[in-house]
């Protein structure tokens, strides 16, 4: 079992290619759309009616893609994260990297380190700029984020 960073450009079309290839993967928050609408005319409100189907729409919302990952970093729609690879998940990864441009396998720790594209990605979706806050006592804090981003225990 080893752990990689993965590099995504476009968290949509990673959704859309774990749909396609990998649904048991992903989980899905469902909700239906709404059943009434306000109307401005009447002020009131009015059942909204389905052009085809009885049954209203289903919207998804916040997709998850479910591997063992730390939190995502983002940066913009460029996101990154640590993947515990463990019952196929490499493979995935890297099935998903050869069908799609916007998910980049980027190595282990050590192989974006000796790597500059790689590095360049991670520095791009994780720059360690230093955090400035105000404490309990009112006193001006800075904290620098740490170079490797989450490590599993």
């Amino acid at each position: 079992m080893k752990d990689l960073l993965v590099y995504c450009s476009n968290t949509e079309t990673l959704v859309n290619k774990v749909r396609e290839h990998y649904p048991d993967r992903l989980d899905v928050n469902v909700v239906f759309a709404p059943t009434r609408i306000w109307d401005e005319e009447t002020s009131e409100w009015d059942e909204y009616e389905f052009p085809v189907d009885p049954q209203p729409p289903i919207m998804e919302c916040n997709p998850r893609f479910l591997v063992d990952k730390t939190p995502t970093k983002r940066n913009g729609k460029n996101t990154l994260a640590l993947v515990r690879c463990r019952d196929g998940v490499e493979e995935m990864l890297r099935d998903l990297a050869s069908k799609t441009t916007t998910i980049k396998v980027l190595g282990t720790w050590e192989q974006v380190q000796a790597d500059p594209k790689a590095k360049a990605l991670y520095d791009e979706v994780y720059p360690r700029t230093p955090v400035t806050w105000v404490d309990e006592d009112g006193e001006e804090q800075e904290s620098i984020p740490p170079e490797q981003i989450g490590v599993f225990a």
